[in-house]
């Protein structure tokens, strides 16, 4: 019996150390695996602004960098944010989105319209905010906020 205890006890040590190897060795190798390929992508600086009422706005952003603008409107009014007069030479529309501010599922509630643009090349533009409803073709917009937005240099750049 004794000599059945010793083998089922040596039996459990080398099952741990293979165990053990194998959750050490199945990580690396699928590191190891991926040495050609890209690595993480490096963070990219965000610069963030909810655009409140003063009309004017300026910031800086580096080429490569992201500028998220968000403007709050209310729902179900048929009013919309646009952004344009930018030069998209200078700064590039990425993504343009409607976001709730309420988590309570109701409709009609306050809204967030959110932009983000990318600085593509040094030099300064000015992106100019209207909120209008799309189908009223001569009438002025009900709001109107600009971003005077200086693309820079990336940190570290020479």
């Amino acid at each position: 019996m004794q000599m059945s205890t010793q083998h089922s006890s040596t039996h459990r040590s080398a099952l741990t150390s293979v165990l053990v190897c194998v959750a050490i060795a199945a990580p690396l190798a699928t590191l190891a695996a991926c040495g050609n390929k890209p690595g993480p992508r490096m963070a990219v600086m965000r610069v963030t602004h909810r655009l409140t009422e003063d009309k004017k706005h300026e910031t800086e952003v580096p080429v490569g960098g992201e500028l998220a603008n968000d403007l709050p409107f209310n729902a179900g009014t048929g009013y919309a944010w646009t952004a344009k007069g930018f030069d998209t030479k200078v700064l590039a529309l990425q993504s343009q989105e409607s976001r709730s501010e309420t988590t309570d599922g109701r409709t009609g509630g306050p809204m967030i319209e959110h932009f983000v643009f990318k600085g593509v090349k040094e030099g300064e533009t000015t992106i100019t905010f209207e909120l209008r409803r799309p189908w009223e073709k001569n009438v002025a917009a009900n709001e109107t906020r600009t971003m005077k937005v200086k693309v820079t240099k990336p940190s570290g750049a020479k």
